[in-house]
């Protein structure tokens, strides 16, 4: 018999290349054939296993969820296309563990990456933004990016607990083809928002 094994990531514990070569391990053992193609979600995981396709690894070191710095992969892919996986930069496993401080996590990293890739030639961009550990909206990313967001009282905003003050947002102009990668269709707030689905695992309260 012939098996494709094509897990996605088992989260905190196995890479899905891990889970891959453990399910193959066990296919093989019975005599089969085993073919091991890993997938990803649009989180931690997605460069991996878009790299095992093809492409350049590239490096960066950027700022974390929390502040601080760390070192962060995205991949160049022929064409010009760029892939940068959220996590690496701002995900949960850069968090520790729990409590968090949700309203302290920042995108910010995520724009790092996206601005080295625009700056290596990157056309098309593809942004996996599963497994973060971050409820800003974004606004980090588009402020590494150059963007600057003010509320209605004329004060900048720079964090995610100014969101509900938002107004303006100036100096931002962009011109790459984006794809956001992820396998689920949450607004950022209401009843099924990524705030409440989510919020809890990167340390959101009931409040």
């Amino acid at each position: 018999m012939r098996v494709l094994v094509c897990p996605a990531p088992f989260k905190g514990v196995l890479t899905a290349a891990q889970a891959a070569e453990a399910l193959a391990e066990g296919v093989r053992a019975a005599g089969h054939w085993a073919l091991v193609q890993p997938l990803a979600d649009g989180g931690e995981g997605t460069l991996d296993a878009v790299l095992a396709r093809g492409g350049e690894r590239r490096a960066a070191r950027v700022c974390g969820p929390y502040g601080g710095s760390v070192d962060a992969g995205w991949a160049l892919l022929p064409g010009a296309v760029a892939v940068v996986e959220m996590a690496q930069a701002s995900g949960l496993a850069l968090a520790g563990p729990l409590p968090r401080d949700l309203a302290a996590a920042t995108s910010y990293g995520t724009g790092q990456l996206v601005a080295a890739a625009r700056e290596a030639g990157a056309r098309k961009l593809i942004v996996g933004i599963g497994g973060s550990a971050t409820n800003d909206g974004g606004l980090g990313a588009l402020r590494a990016l150059g963007a600057r967001f003010w509320g209605a009282d004329g004060g900048e905003i720079t964090g995610a607990e100014g969101l509900e003050r938002l107004e303006r947002i100036d100096g931002f102009a962009w011109d790459l083809e984006t794809i956001a990668a992820c396998d689920v269709d949450n607004p950022l707030t209401g009843p099924a928002g990524a705030t409440r689905v989510f919020g809890p695992q990167k340390g959101g309260t009931p409040a």
